[in-house]
């Protein structure tokens, strides 16, 4: 009796599986070629079934989302005005206390909606401002006054500033009426924004309304935005050196021509790249370095070679070329020739500049980007090694090129 139970229950169970594979394979229409044969149609058939079956236990376990019109008009008990009048007045017992009331009374001004977009326009056409900005650009490095060529390094390699819309609050009180007329949204908040593009002279302001326009009505006003910042660009104006924004407004007008690779003042900057004295515009440098990319190269060499006359901007400009020995052969000249004068002592320089040309070989030419995403770039920097072995036979030097070689090799295999 024993045999025949088990063989019975065997039968049975072979017969559920076959039924419900058969409901299972009709019940989904795969999706095949038609060089497919039956058992490809089968495997897909489970696999989608597998898939429905994740799909429906997700929608199960999953937390229903509920939509709402966030920015039509709420009644928060103040006006518009009163709001605005809030904000240019606010004062607490710290930087961030102000900061915490002004976001409230800017997120009042978007619970009040359409309402809200007169009397911003009525302000910002005041043409005045709040910051709420407490921190500045540090002019010490180890508790010691930063040099100028660490001045000339910083302009010519850290990011250039961007608009941070996703802000806890916002650096100046115009700045976050902008956002406050984003989020309501409309052709009156457009319009509105568009008047303040026609009239500021701040390159931050440019900077957010490049932002914020496109985000408003997607590649309208590009050319209006790239006309404004090349005029406001070339006026020579007095910087309020109290005003962080102000000190970094030609940073924030030479991102957004670089972020649209507009190239209408090339030429004005190459020819102003550097002065009647032999000094280097940074700007002018970063301009014709991240708009050109590697056409630029053969530009910013010539004028280390021929016309920076200042030692600590030759050494700024030398450390940031040779980021980019492997992208074409006038940088793989250049990088040997450096190499070899640093070792020599020739041009000023020191066993650091040679330092600095060897860990050159380890870092991305664009900062903010990993050298190992770009394998390409690696195995031209691997055969520059092998050149740097292959010239120099100081036991300590080889050394120290083997470590570099050892870098290189990680970012190659890192997947």
């Amino acid at each position: 009796m024993k045999p025949a139970h088990g063989l019975l229950l065997t039968v049975g169970f072979a017969v559920g599986t076959a039924f419900s594979y058969w409901m299972l394979a009709g019940s989904v229409t795969p999706n095949r070629s038609i060089s497919d044969g039956p058992d490809a149609e089968e495997s897909i058939s489970l696999v989608e079934h597998r898939s429905e079956l994740q799909a429906a236990r997700a929608r199960a376990n999953r937390v229903e989302v509920i939509e709402t019109k966030i920015f039509e008009s709420v009644d928060v008990g103040r006006s518009a005005i009163e709001l605005i009048e809030n904000l240019k007045t606010v004062e607490a017992n710290s930087p961030e206390f102000i900061q915490r009331r002004s976001v409230h009374y800017l997120e009042s001004l978007v619970d009040l909606g359409p309402k809200s977009v007169g009397p911003i326009g009525t302000f910002l056409a005041e043409r005045v401002d709040r910051e709420y900005l407490t921190t500045r650009q540090s002019l010490t490095l180890n508790g010691r006054p930063v040099s100028a060529a660490e001045q000339v390094r910083r302009a010519i390699s850290n990011p250039l500033p961007k608009p941070n819309l996703n802000f806890v609050s916002p650096p100046s009180l115009r700045l976050g009426c902008f956002t406050v007329l984003l989020q309501i949204g409309g052709p009156e908040a457009e319009k509105v924004l568009l008047q303040v593009l026609k009239k500021t002279a701040s390159g931050a302001e440019i900077a957010w309304l490049d932002e914020i326009l496109d985000r408003l009505n997607p590649g309208t006003h590009r050319d209006k935005v790239l006309e404004a910042a090349r005029a406001v660009l070339q006026i020579e104006r007095a910087t309020d050196d109290t005003s962080l924004l102000d000190r970094q407004s030609k940073r924030y007008l030479l991102a957004v021509l670089i972020r649209h690779r507009d190239l209408n003042l090339l030429s004005h900057f190459q020819a102003n790249l550097v002065d009647a004295k032999g000094r280097l515009d940074p700007l002018a440098f970063r301009y014709v370095l991240d708009v050109q990319g590697t056409a630029g190269l053969t530009t910013l060499r010539e004028i280390y070679h021929t016309r920076i006359t200042d030692a600590d901007e030759r050494r700024a400009v030398r450390s940031r070329l040779l980021r980019y020995v492997g992208t074409e052969p006038g940088m793989d000249t250049f990088y040997k020739e450096t190499f070899q004068a640093a070792i020599a002592g020739r041009d000023g320089m020191t066993s650091r500049d040679v330092s600095t040309a060897l860990l050159s070989l380890s870092f991305s030419p664009i900062p903010g980007q990993r050298l190992s995403k770009n394998p390409a770039l690696i195995l031209n920097r691997l055969r520059m090694i092998d050149w740097l072995k292959q010239t120099n036979r100081d036991p300590l030097l080889r050394k120290r090129i083997h470590s570099i070689e050892n870098i290189l090799n990680r970012m190659l295999h890192l997947k």
